[in-house]
C-alpha cells in the first residue's frame, strides 16, 4: 500500500519499499530515521544490521538517532549488537515503547552498546516493552 502526501501531491515509501535495507549488516557512519510518515511502523526492513560502526556522527553526537515518527511502534532491530561509538537518542516518538536499562535485563529488544549518552525523551510512556542495554 502506498500513503499519499496530499500537501505536496506524491507517493510515500512504504516499510515494502525499503525492504532492500534487509542485507545491511554493518553501518560505518550513522543511522537517522526522523520524521517518517505514519505508515511506517517498525523498522523491521534493518533486522539483520548487526553493527553500527560511528565513524562519523549524525550532528558529530549520535549513531543511532530515532525521531519524530509518529507511526513507529517497534524498532525491529532483532540482530543489532554493537554500536562501536556515539550516542543512542530516542525522541518524541508518540507511539514507541522505550525504556532503558542498564542493569542487564533483557527483554523483547536488546541493543548492547559502549555508547556515552541514551537518550529517551517524549516517546510512549510504558513500564513494560523494549529494552535498551547500555553497557556504560
Amino acid at each position: 500500500m502506498n500513503y499519499r502526501d496530499l500537501s505536496m501531491n506524491r507517493t510515500l515509501v512504504t516499510e515494502d519499499d525499503l525492504k532492500v535495507f534487509s542485507q545491511v549488516r554493518v553501518i560505518s557512519e550513522y543511522l537517522a530515521v526522523f520524521s517518517t510518515h505514519s505508515g511506517i511502523t517498525s523498522l523491521k526492513f534493518f533486522r539483520n544490521l548487526e553493527t553500527i560502526r560511528g565513524t562519523i556522527l549524525y550532528q558529530g553526537t549520535s549513531a543511532l538517532l530515532v525521531q519524530a515518527n509518529p507511526g513507529l511502534r517497534n524498532l525491529g532491530f532483532s540482530s543489532l549488537h554493537k554500536i562501536e561509538n556515539g550516542d543512542i537518542r530516542f525522541i518524541l516518538n508518540s507511539k514507541l515503547c522505550v525504556s532503558v536499562d542498564t542493569d542487564g535485563l533483557r527483554e523483547a529488544e536488546v541493543i548492547k552498546s559502549s555508547v556515552a549518552v541514551v537518550n529517551v525523551l517524549n516517546n510512549l510512556s510504558c513500564s513494560t516493552c523494549i529494552v535498551i542495554h547500555a553497557i556504560m
